[in-house]
């Protein structure tokens, strides 16, 4: 894999990596919108920690029971911080980003599920596309940040020196050269066999 390849493939793997941060920074905010009574809440988030949320808060309220509310609360959190533990290990272990998107597709499933229950209830509203958006956008930069880790675990350390060193000479973006340097070339699931 010549230097400009390497760069492009780091490129995209920081790439899916922030759009990672998105969906948790997004989900966060959902879920203490929700917790706060909020009317409001941001489209851009994983469906999971919501319906999670939303049955909790459900039965807590039927049953008059807190602990089924406190424990939705952990749970909704806890899909959230596997999401956000996959965006802060995949600095170091590229492979978490295949977690991700391992889970992020199990999201897109349900959401699937739930948008299909709605279309055969009649329900049709144009933040739905907007929601489907969204998905198709996350999957795209998973599936593009799987790849490019697959691509780069054969890449050896002298490799992305060096394709460091002619980002930073040439004409590179910050971005690629952000990339390059952010990269850990030493990664344990990154050897080749």
């Amino acid at each position: 894999m010549n230097n400009l390849e390497i760069t492009k493939q780091a490129v995209m793997f920081n790439r899916s990596r922030s759009n990672l941060l998105l969906v948790v920074a997004f989900t966060t905010i959902n879920l203490f919108l929700f917790i706060t009574g909020s009317t409001i809440s941001f489209l851009f988030s994983a469906i999971i920690p919501r319906v999670i949320l939303m049955r909790a808060d459900a039965l807590a309220w039927s049953h008059n029971n807190d602990v089924l509310w406190l424990g939705g609360i952990v749970l909704a959190f806890s899909c959230v911080f596997i999401y956000c533990l996959c965006w802060m290990m995949a600095k170091r272990q590229r492979v978490w980003i295949l977690i991700a998107l391992i889970f992020f597709s199990i999201d897109a499933v349900v959401f699937t599920y739930f948008l299909f229950i709605g279309l055969a209830a009649g329900i049709f509203e144009l933040f739905v596309l907007i929601e489907v958006a969204f998905y198709g956008w996350i999957m795209y930069y998973l599936i593009t940040g799987t790849i490019a880790w697959s691509k780069l675990r054969h890449v050896t350390p002298q490799q992305f020196a060096q394709a460091a060193q002619d980002a930073g000479s040439a004409a590179a973006t910050t971005e690629a050269q952000n990339a390059l340097k952010n990269l850990n070339p030493d990664d344990e699931d990154d050897k080749t066999d």
